[in-house]
């Protein structure tokens, strides 16, 4: 069963176990915790080493690859999200010089949800050649990740 948070124009809506979080802010008043990384390699060891993109990255660092990208739309508030990270950092490392693995924190980076319509997240779109080319919403295990990633990169 996969678990999706809505974004709601600007704003993420998420329900887990009942609860339903607006924003960080409301979040940490409920007691949730969360958590933020940010460092910039191109492929990633662990979590906090893998590229985090921005609006103001993302033509650059995505569109402009020369290999595939895979970003991975997330908030810091997404229990799916949190569940997805590190199998997403764990498959990044089969993929060195294949396909490039970076992740938009939806919360920081509004503009590229609203032009790539992402409504749900965890969201991971592929990119190839600066044009979307694979899309799955909601989490996945490793296998499910890397046949994802398989299929769309054997459409290039």
């Amino acid at each position: 069963m996969k678990t999706l948070y809505t974004l709601v124009g600007a704003i993420a809506i998420g329900c887990s176990s009942g609860v339903a979080y607006a924003d960080n802010a409301s979040a940490a008043s409920s007691g949730a915790t969360t958590q933020t990384t940010t460092t910039q390699s191109p492929q990633a060891k662990s979590i906090d080493e893998l590229l985090h993109v921005t609006d103001a990255t993302f033509e650059q660092e995505v569109l402009k690859a020369h290999t595939p990208v895979i970003v991975d739309f997330y908030a810091t508030w997404c229990p799916p999200c949190d569940m997805l990270a590190p199998i997403y950092a764990e498959t990044s490392k089969q993929y060195t010089g294949k396909v490039k693995f970076v992740k938009l924190d939806v919360d920081k980076n509004k503009k590229k949800c609203i032009k790539y319509g992402v409504h749900a997240i965890p969201a991971l779109i592929i990119f190839s050649k600066g044009k979307e080319i694979s899309r799955s919403v909601g989490y996945m295990e490793k296998d499910e990740l890397v046949k994802f990633i398989d299929d769309a990169v054997k459409q290039q």
